[in-house]
Protein backbone atom coordinates (compact mmCIF):
# COMPACT_ATOMS: atom_id res chain seq x y z
CA UNK A 1 0.00 0.00 0.00
CA UNK A 2 1.43 3.35 -1.11
CA UNK A 3 1.31 6.44 1.07
CA UNK A 4 1.32 10.06 -0.26
CA UNK A 5 3.97 12.34 0.94
CA UNK A 6 2.48 14.55 3.73
CA UNK A 7 4.30 17.55 2.32
CA UNK A 8 2.63 17.09 -1.06
CA UNK A 9 -0.73 16.72 0.65
CA UNK A 10 -0.27 20.01 2.50
CA UNK A 11 0.81 21.75 -0.71
CA UNK A 12 -2.23 20.40 -2.52
CA UNK A 13 -4.53 21.65 0.21
CA UNK A 14 -2.91 25.11 0.11
CA UNK A 15 -3.37 25.22 -3.66
CA UNK A 16 -7.04 24.33 -3.32
CA UNK A 17 -7.53 27.00 -0.66
CA UNK A 18 -5.74 29.51 -2.90
CA UNK A 19 -7.97 28.61 -5.82
CA UNK A 20 -11.05 28.98 -3.65
CA UNK A 21 -9.84 32.38 -2.43
CA UNK A 22 -9.12 33.51 -5.97
CA UNK A 23 -12.58 32.38 -7.11
CA UNK A 24 -14.18 34.17 -4.17
CA UNK A 25 -12.17 37.31 -4.91
CA UNK A 26 -13.29 37.22 -8.54
CA UNK A 27 -16.90 36.74 -7.47
CA UNK A 28 -16.66 39.66 -5.01
CA UNK A 29 -15.02 41.85 -7.67
CA UNK A 30 -17.73 40.99 -10.20
CA UNK A 31 -20.44 41.71 -7.66
CA UNK A 32 -18.75 44.99 -6.71
CA UNK A 33 -18.51 46.02 -10.34
CA UNK A 34 -22.14 45.07 -10.89
CA UNK A 35 -23.19 47.04 -7.82
CA UNK A 36 -21.08 49.99 -8.89
CA UNK A 37 -22.58 49.83 -12.37
CA UNK A 38 -26.11 49.68 -11.00
CA UNK A 39 -25.39 52.47 -8.51
CA UNK A 40 -23.86 54.67 -11.21
CA UNK A 41 -26.73 53.90 -13.55
CA UNK A 42 -29.24 54.80 -10.84
CA UNK A 43 -27.39 58.06 -10.08
CA UNK A 44 -27.24 58.84 -13.79
CA UNK A 45 -30.99 58.44 -14.12
CA UNK A 46 -31.53 60.61 -11.02
CA UNK A 47 -29.29 63.28 -12.59
CA UNK A 48 -31.22 63.14 -15.85
CA UNK A 49 -34.58 63.40 -14.09
CA UNK A 50 -33.48 66.43 -12.07
CA UNK A 51 -31.80 68.01 -15.09
CA UNK A 52 -34.99 67.58 -17.13
CA UNK A 53 -36.99 69.22 -14.33
CA UNK A 54 -34.57 72.17 -14.37
CA UNK A 55 -34.86 72.47 -18.13
CA UNK A 56 -38.65 72.35 -17.97
CA UNK A 57 -38.59 75.23 -15.51
CA UNK A 58 -36.39 77.20 -17.89
CA UNK A 59 -38.83 76.39 -20.68
CA UNK A 60 -41.62 77.96 -18.60
CA UNK A 61 -39.39 80.98 -17.89
CA UNK A 62 -38.69 81.41 -21.59
CA UNK A 63 -42.43 81.73 -22.23
CA UNK A 64 -42.81 84.27 -19.43
CA UNK A 65 -39.88 86.33 -20.69
CA UNK A 66 -41.18 86.24 -24.27
CA UNK A 67 -44.62 87.38 -23.10
CA UNK A 68 -43.03 90.24 -21.18
CA UNK A 69 -41.22 91.59 -24.24
CA UNK A 70 -44.23 90.91 -26.45
CA UNK A 71 -46.48 93.05 -24.24
CA UNK A 72 -44.13 95.95 -23.48
CA UNK A 73 -46.60 98.40 -24.96
CA UNK A 74 -49.39 97.21 -22.66
CA UNK A 75 -47.50 97.07 -19.36
CA UNK A 76 -46.66 99.58 -16.66
CA UNK A 77 -43.06 100.23 -15.69
CA UNK A 78 -43.37 98.75 -12.21
CA UNK A 79 -45.12 95.65 -13.58
CA UNK A 80 -42.28 95.02 -16.05
CA UNK A 81 -39.61 95.35 -13.38
CA UNK A 82 -41.58 93.22 -10.92
CA UNK A 83 -41.97 90.43 -13.46
CA UNK A 84 -38.26 90.52 -14.29
CA UNK A 85 -37.39 90.44 -10.57
CA UNK A 86 -39.60 87.37 -10.18
CA UNK A 87 -37.79 85.64 -13.04
CA UNK A 88 -34.44 86.48 -11.44
CA UNK A 89 -35.58 84.91 -8.17
CA UNK A 90 -36.68 81.81 -10.05
CA UNK A 91 -33.30 81.60 -11.82
CA UNK A 92 -31.48 81.99 -8.49
CA UNK A 93 -33.45 79.07 -7.06
CA UNK A 94 -32.53 76.95 -10.09
CA UNK A 95 -28.89 77.92 -9.53
CA UNK A 96 -28.93 76.09 -6.20
CA UNK A 97 -30.41 72.98 -7.79
CA UNK A 98 -27.76 72.99 -10.55
CA UNK A 99 -24.97 73.19 -7.95
CA UNK A 100 -26.45 70.25 -6.05
CA UNK A 101 -26.61 67.88 -9.04
CA UNK A 102 -24.82 64.56 -8.46
CA UNK A 103 -22.80 64.02 -11.63
CA UNK A 104 -21.62 60.61 -12.89
CA UNK A 105 -19.08 59.93 -15.62
CA UNK A 106 -21.65 59.12 -18.34
CA UNK A 107 -23.29 62.56 -17.96
CA UNK A 108 -20.26 64.69 -17.11
CA UNK A 109 -20.30 66.38 -20.52
CA UNK A 110 -24.05 66.89 -20.40
CA UNK A 111 -23.73 68.49 -16.97
CA UNK A 112 -21.15 70.95 -18.26
CA UNK A 113 -23.47 71.95 -21.09
CA UNK A 114 -26.41 72.29 -18.70
CA UNK A 115 -24.36 74.57 -16.43
CA UNK A 116 -23.38 76.81 -19.36
CA UNK A 117 -26.99 76.96 -20.60
CA UNK A 118 -28.44 77.79 -17.19
CA UNK A 119 -25.78 80.36 -16.24
CA UNK A 120 -26.12 82.13 -19.60
CA UNK A 121 -29.91 82.27 -19.39
CA UNK A 122 -29.70 83.44 -15.77
CA UNK A 123 -27.20 86.16 -16.69
CA UNK A 124 -29.59 87.48 -19.35
CA UNK A 125 -32.58 87.47 -17.01
CA UNK A 126 -30.61 89.19 -14.22
CA UNK A 127 -29.34 91.95 -16.50
CA UNK A 128 -32.61 92.62 -18.36
CA UNK A 129 -34.17 94.74 -15.59
CA UNK A 130 -31.24 97.13 -15.02
CA UNK A 131 -30.68 97.48 -18.78
CA UNK A 132 -34.34 98.32 -19.43
CA UNK A 133 -34.21 100.97 -16.68
CA UNK A 134 -31.11 102.47 -18.30
CA UNK A 135 -32.91 102.68 -21.65
CA UNK A 136 -36.11 104.14 -20.18
CA UNK A 137 -34.31 106.73 -18.08
CA UNK A 138 -31.84 107.62 -20.85
CA UNK A 139 -28.90 106.92 -18.55
CA UNK A 140 -26.72 106.35 -21.62
CA UNK A 141 -26.89 107.38 -25.26
CA UNK A 142 -29.00 105.23 -27.59
CA UNK A 143 -26.08 103.38 -29.17
CA UNK A 144 -24.58 102.27 -25.86
CA UNK A 145 -28.01 101.43 -24.45
CA UNK A 146 -28.75 99.23 -27.46
CA UNK A 147 -25.37 97.54 -27.02
CA UNK A 148 -26.29 96.66 -23.46
CA UNK A 149 -29.57 95.21 -24.67
CA UNK A 150 -27.71 93.25 -27.34
CA UNK A 151 -25.29 91.84 -24.77
CA UNK A 152 -28.26 90.65 -22.73
CA UNK A 153 -29.89 88.96 -25.71
CA UNK A 154 -26.58 87.36 -26.75
CA UNK A 155 -26.51 85.60 -23.38
CA UNK A 156 -29.87 84.05 -24.24
CA UNK A 157 -28.40 82.78 -27.53
CA UNK A 158 -25.33 81.37 -25.77
CA UNK A 159 -27.63 79.45 -23.43
CA UNK A 160 -29.71 78.23 -26.36
CA UNK A 161 -26.62 76.88 -28.14
CA UNK A 162 -25.36 75.13 -25.01
CA UNK A 163 -28.76 73.51 -24.55
CA UNK A 164 -28.80 72.37 -28.20
CA UNK A 165 -25.41 70.76 -27.57
CA UNK A 166 -26.83 69.12 -24.46
CA UNK A 167 -29.65 67.53 -26.44
CA UNK A 168 -27.08 66.12 -28.89
CA UNK A 169 -24.97 64.72 -26.06
CA UNK A 170 -27.95 63.05 -24.42
CA UNK A 171 -28.54 60.94 -27.54
CA UNK A 172 -25.34 59.07 -26.67
CA UNK A 173 -26.19 58.44 -23.03
CA UNK A 174 -27.04 54.80 -22.36
CA UNK A 175 -29.89 55.13 -19.88
CA UNK A 176 -33.66 54.96 -19.79
CA UNK A 177 -35.00 58.46 -19.24
CA UNK A 178 -37.84 60.63 -20.45
CA UNK A 179 -36.96 62.90 -23.36
CA UNK A 180 -35.93 66.49 -22.71
CA UNK A 181 -38.08 69.24 -24.25
CA UNK A 182 -36.79 70.91 -27.39
CA UNK A 183 -37.03 74.67 -26.91
CA UNK A 184 -35.02 77.88 -27.03
CA UNK A 185 -35.36 81.22 -25.28
CA UNK A 186 -34.93 82.97 -28.62
CA UNK A 187 -35.49 80.57 -31.51
CA UNK A 188 -36.41 81.50 -35.07
CA UNK A 189 -39.91 82.68 -34.14
CA UNK A 190 -38.59 85.17 -31.56
CA UNK A 191 -35.77 86.77 -33.51
CA UNK A 192 -37.50 90.15 -33.82
CA UNK A 193 -38.73 89.93 -30.23
CA UNK A 194 -35.13 90.07 -29.03
CA UNK A 195 -33.81 92.54 -31.59
CA UNK A 196 -31.91 95.10 -29.49
CA UNK A 197 -32.49 98.05 -31.81
CA UNK A 198 -36.21 97.34 -32.14
CA UNK A 199 -36.67 96.81 -28.40
CA UNK A 200 -34.68 99.95 -27.63
CA UNK A 201 -36.79 102.06 -29.99
CA UNK A 202 -39.97 100.57 -28.54
CA UNK A 203 -38.92 101.35 -24.97
CA UNK A 204 -37.91 104.90 -25.82
CA UNK A 205 -41.27 105.45 -27.53
CA UNK A 206 -43.16 104.43 -24.40
CA UNK A 207 -42.83 107.71 -22.53
CA UNK A 208 -45.34 106.57 -19.92
CA UNK A 209 -42.81 103.94 -18.81
CA UNK A 210 -40.31 106.68 -17.93
CA UNK A 211 -40.00 106.95 -14.17
CA UNK A 212 -42.43 109.53 -12.82
CA UNK A 213 -43.03 110.69 -9.24
CA UNK A 214 -46.36 112.05 -8.06
CA UNK A 215 -47.85 111.92 -4.59
CA UNK A 216 -51.31 113.37 -3.96
CA UNK A 217 -53.27 114.00 -0.75
CA UNK A 218 -56.85 114.62 0.30
CA UNK A 219 -57.66 116.16 3.66
CA UNK A 220 -60.76 115.92 5.87
CA UNK A 221 -61.55 117.34 9.29
CA UNK A 222 -63.12 115.36 12.10
CA UNK A 223 -65.69 116.43 13.17
CA UNK A 224 -66.82 117.52 9.73
CA UNK A 225 -67.43 121.28 9.43
CA UNK A 226 -71.05 122.24 10.01
CA UNK A 227 -70.77 125.30 7.83
CA UNK A 228 -68.58 128.14 6.62
CA UNK A 229 -68.28 131.84 7.37
CA UNK A 230 -66.06 134.21 5.38
CA UNK A 231 -63.91 131.29 4.16
CA UNK A 232 -63.55 129.81 7.65
CA UNK A 233 -64.84 126.27 8.10
CA UNK A 234 -66.79 126.03 11.35
CA UNK A 235 -66.16 122.78 13.17
CA UNK A 236 -68.58 121.58 15.89
CA UNK A 237 -67.13 121.43 19.37
CA UNK A 238 -67.28 117.71 20.14
CA UNK A 239 -64.38 117.75 22.58
CA UNK A 240 -61.83 116.42 20.06
CA UNK A 241 -60.34 117.58 16.79
CA UNK A 242 -58.52 115.54 14.15
CA UNK A 243 -57.11 116.03 10.65
CA UNK A 244 -57.45 112.97 8.42
CA UNK A 245 -55.12 112.67 5.43
CA UNK A 246 -55.21 110.14 2.58
CA UNK A 247 -51.89 109.84 0.74
CA UNK A 248 -52.01 108.37 -2.77
CA UNK A 249 -49.09 107.28 -4.94
CA UNK A 250 -49.80 108.35 -8.52
CA UNK A 251 -46.23 107.49 -9.55
CA UNK A 252 -45.32 104.53 -11.72
CA UNK A 253 -42.67 103.49 -9.20
CA UNK A 254 -42.71 102.73 -5.49
CA UNK A 255 -42.24 105.77 -3.30
CA UNK A 256 -40.34 105.41 -0.03
CA UNK A 257 -40.00 107.66 2.99
CA UNK A 258 -42.97 109.95 2.33
CA UNK A 259 -43.14 112.54 5.11
CA UNK A 260 -46.60 113.91 5.80
CA UNK A 261 -46.44 117.22 7.67
CA UNK A 262 -49.35 118.99 9.35
CA UNK A 263 -48.99 122.56 10.51
CA UNK A 264 -51.73 124.51 12.28
CA UNK A 265 -51.13 128.24 12.59
CA UNK A 266 -53.34 130.13 15.04
CA UNK A 267 -54.14 133.81 14.63
CA UNK A 268 -51.79 134.42 17.50
CA UNK A 269 -49.21 132.27 19.22
CA UNK A 270 -46.94 129.42 18.18
CA UNK A 271 -47.94 127.06 15.35
CA UNK A 272 -48.57 123.37 15.96
CA UNK A 273 -46.42 121.09 13.77
CA UNK A 274 -46.67 117.29 13.67
CA UNK A 275 -45.54 114.76 11.10
CA UNK A 276 -45.85 111.09 10.17
CA UNK A 277 -43.63 108.98 7.90
CA UNK A 278 -45.08 106.61 5.33
CA UNK A 279 -42.30 103.99 4.90
CA UNK A 280 -43.28 102.97 1.36
CA UNK A 281 -46.20 103.09 -1.02
CA UNK A 282 -46.58 101.09 -4.23
CA UNK A 283 -47.90 102.65 -7.44
CA UNK A 284 -51.66 103.16 -7.29
CA UNK A 285 -51.86 102.51 -3.56
CA UNK A 286 -53.21 104.86 -0.89
CA UNK A 287 -52.79 105.02 2.87
CA UNK A 288 -54.51 106.94 5.64
CA UNK A 289 -52.49 109.15 7.96
CA UNK A 290 -54.59 110.46 10.85
CA UNK A 291 -53.53 113.27 13.17
CA UNK A 292 -55.91 112.77 16.08
CA UNK A 293 -56.63 114.47 19.38
CA UNK A 294 -55.03 117.76 18.34
CA UNK A 295 -54.98 120.38 21.08
CA UNK A 296 -56.52 123.58 19.73
CA UNK A 297 -58.36 126.44 21.39
CA UNK A 298 -62.09 126.81 20.91
CA UNK A 299 -63.03 129.95 19.05
CA UNK A 300 -59.53 130.53 17.62
CA UNK A 301 -59.11 130.51 13.86
CA UNK A 302 -56.38 128.23 12.50
CA UNK A 303 -54.73 128.00 9.11
CA UNK A 304 -54.31 124.28 8.40
CA UNK A 305 -51.45 123.30 6.07
CA UNK A 306 -50.85 119.67 5.04
CA UNK A 307 -48.11 118.50 2.68
CA UNK A 308 -46.64 115.20 1.53
CA UNK A 309 -43.66 115.55 -0.76
CA UNK A 310 -41.29 113.36 -2.73
CA UNK A 311 -38.29 114.30 -4.80
CA UNK A 312 -38.93 115.26 -8.43
CA UNK A 313 -42.71 115.36 -7.96
CA UNK A 314 -44.22 115.90 -11.42
CA UNK A 315 -47.39 117.54 -10.04
CA UNK A 316 -46.60 119.48 -6.86
CA UNK A 317 -50.03 121.07 -6.91
CA UNK A 318 -51.78 117.96 -5.60
CA UNK A 319 -49.52 117.09 -2.69
CA UNK A 320 -50.39 120.00 -0.41
CA UNK A 321 -53.62 121.45 0.97
CA UNK A 322 -54.50 124.66 2.79
CA UNK A 323 -57.73 125.43 4.63
CA UNK A 324 -58.89 127.70 7.46
CA UNK A 325 -61.02 126.44 10.31
CA UNK A 326 -62.20 127.21 13.81
CA UNK A 327 -63.88 125.23 16.57
CA UNK A 328 -67.29 126.81 16.89
CA UNK A 329 -67.61 128.09 20.44
CA UNK A 330 -71.43 128.06 20.11
CA UNK A 331 -71.59 124.26 19.60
Amino acid sequence: MAFRDPVLIRRSRRRRRLVVLIVLAVIVAVLALAFRYQSERRQTIEFLNEARSIVEEHQEMSLLLADLFDTLGESEREEILTRLASLSEQAAAIDVRVDELLVTDPVAEANGQLVVAHRSWKSAVDSAGPVIVQVLDAVDDERNADRRLQATFVQLLVGDQAYADLLTTLREVDADFAPFPEFAYVGAERTTLYDAALVGDQLRALTRLVETHDVAITVALDPEPAGESDGVQLVPNNGTFSVLVVVSNNSNVQEAGIEVVLQMRPEEGEPITVSELVPSLDPGESVSVDFRELEIVVGVTYEVLVAATVAEDSDPGNNSTRLVCAINSDS
